[in-house]
């Protein structure tokens, strides 16, 4: 059997993750705040970028992508068996909808 996903973690980082996912959850701040920021600076340095961005959603991320991208008032395609969230990100960024069928 082919396993679709397989996360390779040892022992420890397993438990370093438990910790600090235990240490996010009682401080009751899930989003935004210190964490928020540990993680798009880390992410950042990660990929080589001075900055980077956490959203919500991938709606919420598409929908920047298209706005930074100049998608107001111009075609855009999207294949006809995507998620709703997908024309969403298009229509709130002024985008025009063209279907590929």
């Amino acid at each position: 059997m082919i396993k679709p996903f397989y996360l390779d973690l040892t022992e420890k980082e397993i438990l370093d993750l438990q910790e600090k996912f235990g240490e996010i959850l009682r401080s009751g701040t899930l989003i935004l705040g210190k964490y928020t920021l540990e993680f798009e600076v880390e992410f950042a340095k990660y990929i080589g970028t001075k900055y980077a961005v956490s959203l919500n959603t991938c709606t919420s991320a598409l929908e920047v992508l298209l706005s930074i991208k100049g998608a107001k008032a111009k075609k855009i395609a999207v294949p006809t068996n995507t998620n709703f969230a997908t024309i969403a990100a298009v229509i709130k960024a002024g985008g025009l909808l063209s279907l590929w069928i």
